[in-house]
């Protein structure tokens, strides 16, 4: 390592970096002892970890502009190694041995602060409540330490609210570590306040945008960024896409024991931050235009990127039933994925699934580990007509699944605590409901000039400016991959097929581009 960086020797009781910083560099310990410490509301340092000689400081956010989690300070006089994050970038890019050593340890730190709650966030509301709910799946999926205090069992968090003079209907309440408070935050907000959103310079002309941060965008910004190319990925919710909803993908080649979608999308944003792509979480794209011989691209939060080419990877939305649920059930009874956090909510309850695809068998085998019972709904015959056979197999040999054919839902009315479910020649009392019966595409934002087939999705393969490459939207210099695209297989590995394949017409494109622009044509 001692190429990358420069000696630094420092007194005992020097702060090396504080919490929240964006420019904390990387440190190796030649001599002496350094240690993170958590800041809590009282004042007191609390002790996370100490690092003596040969240790080395830090976590997943040294990839990124994101604000650190813990500080840091020496603990005696000590002699480091100081290694600046451009440098950490090469070091990691030039030497893979040393990268496979720091991202593990990295990535076992940040589990740590996960399941520690380190210096994360604590989060005061409602089990029951949809907006405590949305909150949390927020920083599940972003991996961001936190805390939940249920106000309705805690009689201490129920007097602090009390003192506070807050009310049911502005919780969730989070006290950040700096002893602010944020009251029902939307996520774009606590993105920004917990610095999960990176920031770039609106002069800044990116070589390609990435609209949508799942497995397809994901692949496709760790091509482009690992070929040298001034890559920025745009994500409205948190990395994965609907794939990081996956309890388990069992299917995908090199996970002979399966891996859950948050893994899968975890690993990916590490690999692509290691190759110095920019990434905007929480980010919405609202609208895509055309500004002399690049594309802008205008974000919610006002702000505006441009660049030579865009990658649409921006999926699709999860399709609502035609029954009106959120009229009858409470928002947080209905649910859209079925992860890890969505299965620890419903323990012990009777759930529904509806829908008959390969995400409704996964949810279902899943959510029967800790449900008391679990009803698949499904409007055909039988399961095995749009789910893969292995998991039709370990439905029909579950004694908690029972598989309701040939059925639709007619209505829900409240019982009780619980809710009554009238389906086609039979009524189901259960808690809570999983949506999944599909999605439509995200492509509503886009200009009105860009084709779409009569449901929705991206046509591509057709445009006149480069008929050669099969992602081609109409939109010069605009392509589209993933689920969005029309014709396109809606599995995690064809996603990132794709998302590999299309920085090479991505690459012509702007090649092309460049000899254009050298003749002194204009745009």
């Amino acid at each position: 390592m001692r190429p990358y960086g420069v000696e630094e020797g420092v007194l005992k009781g020097a702060d090396i970096y504080c919490r929240g910083s964006r420019q904390a560099d990387f440190y190796v310990v030649l001599r002496g002892e350094l240690q993170t410490f958590e800041q809590k509301q009282n004042g007191i340092s609390v002790t996370v970890e100490r690092y003596t000689e040969g240790h080395f400081t830090g976590e997943l956010d040294l990839l990124n502009k994101r604000g650190t989690l813990l500080s840091c300070r020496a603990v005696r006089d000590s002699l480091l190694l100081r290694i600046e994050r451009a440098a950490l970038q090469r070091l990691l890019h030039d030497e893979p041995e040393l990268c496979e050593v720091i991202t593990q340890q990295w990535l076992w730190r940040r589990q740590d602060r996960i399941d520690a709650s380190h210096s994360g966030v604590v989060a005061i509301g409602l089990s029951g409540q949809a907006e405590s709910v949305r909150l949390r799946q927020f920083l599940v999926r972003n991996g961001y330490p936190h805390r939940f205090v249920d106000s309705g069992e805690s009689v201490e968090a129920a007097l602090l609210l009390e003192a506070l003079n807050l009310s049911e209907h502005q919780l969730p309440a989070l006290f950040l570590p700096d002893k602010r408070i944020l009251l029902n935050p939307t996520n774009t907000e606590l993105a920004n306040e917990l610095g999960l959103g990176d920031s770039v310079e609106c002069d800044q002309l990116f070589d390609v945008a990435i609209v949508g941060a799942g497995p397809g965008g994901l692949a496709a910004a760790l091509l482009a960024s690992s070929s040298g190319l001034r890559t920025v990925v745009i994500e409205g919710n948190a990395p994965g896409g609907q794939a990081a909803t996956s309890s388990r993908i069992e299917n995908y080649l090199g996970f002979p024991a399966g891996l859950s979608g948050q893994e899968l999308a975890q690993r990916a944003e590490l690999q692509v931050q290691r190759f110095g792509a920019r990434m905007l979480i929480s980010r919405q794209v609202l609208e895509l235009s055309r500004s002399g011989a690049s594309h802008c691209l205008r974000m919610s939060d006002g702000e505006s990127i441009s660049a030579t080419a865009v990658i649409l990877a921006c999926g699709a939305r999860y399709r609502r039933l035609d029954v009106p649920l959120h009229e009858i059930m409470e928002t947080s009874r209905v649910y859209y994925t079925a992860t890890a956090f969505e299965a620890a909510q419903c323990g012990g309850h009777t759930v529904v699934v509806t829908g008959g695809g390969n995400s409704a068998g996964q949810a279902a085998t899943h959510l029967a580990r800790t449900a008391a019972h679990v009803h698949i709904v499904v409007r055909g015959t039988n399961l095995g007509v749009s789910m893969a056979d292995y998991l039709v197999r370990r439905i029909d040999a579950n004694p908690k699944i029972t598989v309701h054919t040939n059925s639709s839902i007619l209505s829900v009315v409240p019982k009780e605590s619980r809710y009554l479910m009238e389906i086609s020649g039979a009524q189901i009392c259960f808690d809570s409901i999983f949506v999944l019966i599909g999605a439509d595409p995200n492509t509503e934002w886009l200009p009105k000039d860009v084709e779409v087939d009569r449901k929705g999705y991206l046509v591509t393969g057709r445009g006149e400016w480069q008929d050669s490459s099969p992602y081609a939207t109409s939109d010069e210099g605009v392509y589209a991959i993933g689920d969005v695209r029309s014709g396109s297989m809606k599995r995690v590995a064809a996603a990132v097929g794709e998302g590999s394949v299309v920085v090479a017409d991505v690459q012509r494109f702007l090649e092309s581009n460049s000899k254009v622009a050298a003749n002194g044509a204009t745009f």
